[in-house]
């Protein structure tokens, strides 16, 4: 079951509704790192504290990202920092998740299973407290499409789910608690739907900044 949780937030995000010029904007780490510290304090207020729930040196990985943050991207399909708004559709609850993508740190946490993944040769070998849980394959692409991509992880030899990226967002198809999570951000910091994932459980994680 915990292998099955996991999956709904073992994901990196492959397309954004940012328009194209938004992504030829130089890189500057003043801009960013101020941008995404103001972002991560208004997250921590008002939605979720990753302060309270990730260890001291996980955390300070956490900060030390921030300051350093000098674009959206990483690269061709990885966005440096992401924090994610998730719901569990088994469980009817909101789960959260935070990915750093930064050429050598490459790690993803979730609430959902309480795991923490690190990156490399393109597989995710994931803890919980310090004990192996296990390891997710990231495969290929698979289709891709105007508005969205499908990509296929597997564990082992057996197919661990499709993930679907949209950036064609129907405010309305979300998860009423995402709903609200994501009208609060419209609401108070003017940021738009950017980013989303589904999966074939119905599981939804909405990204932001």
């Amino acid at each position: 079951m915990k292998r099955n949780l996991f999956f709904l937030c073992a994901i990196i995000i492959l397309t954004l509704a940012l328009s194209p010029h938004k992504y030829e904007v130089p890189k500057n780490s003043a801009f960013f790192s101020t941008y995404y510290s103001r972002y991560y304090s208004w997250f921590s207020e008002n939605i979720f504290s990753w302060e309270a729930y990730l260890s001291k040196s996980d955390f300070k990985i956490l900060k030390d990202s921030i300051q350093k943050t000098d674009h959206w991207k990483e690269d061709q399909y990885n966005f440096q920092i992401l924090f994610g708004i998730g719901y569990n559709k088994k469980e009817d609850k909101v789960f959260y998740t935070l990915e750093i993508y930064k050429k050598n740190i490459k790690v993803r946490w979730s609430t959902l299973d309480h795991s923490k993944c690190t990156y490399a040769s393109q597989t995710w070998k994931c803890f919980r407290e310090n004990k192996y849980l296990f390891n997710i394959r990231q495969d290929s692409i698979e289709k891709k499409f105007n508005s969205f991509f499908l990509r296929r992880y597997t564990l082992g030899e057996k197919e661990a789910g499709i993930f679907e990226y949209s950036n064609n967002i129907e405010y309305l198809l979300l998860p009423q608690k995402l709903q609200l999570l994501a009208k609060k951000h419209g609401k108070e910091l003017l940021l738009p739907i950017d980013k989303i994932s589904v999966d074939k459980q119905q599981g939804t994680i909405l990204y932001y900044p």
